[in-house]
């Protein structure tokens, strides 16, 4: 039989795609919420207006010049200004 979820409203929907654009995790989220970890999944997987990529920063970048530093969240908490995109 397949998995039934349970309807959730437009707000919800919409708290969850915020909160994943915001860096939250799937398990915050579904705590937050008080919803399950599956249903923040499968509305995560159903929201196509999402994207990985923050296409406004992108196209300000100037690819001859964008120099992009690589580093694990626990880097980066302690030194911000010595990771990201300069």
């Amino acid at each position: 039989s397949p998995l039934h979820l349970p309807r959730i409203s437009a707000h919800v929907k919409q708290q969850i795609a915020d909160m994943a654009v915001n860096g939250s995790g799937i398990r915050d989220t579904a705590r937050v919420l008080k919803i399950s970890r599956t249903t923040v999944t499968e509305t995560l997987k159903k929201a196509r207006h999402l994207k990985a990529v923050n296409e406004a920063r992108l196209a300000e970048l100037e690819p001859t010049k964008t120099i992009v530093k690589l580093c694990q969240w626990e880097d980066w908490r302690q030194k911000p200004m010595k990771c990201g995109v300069t």
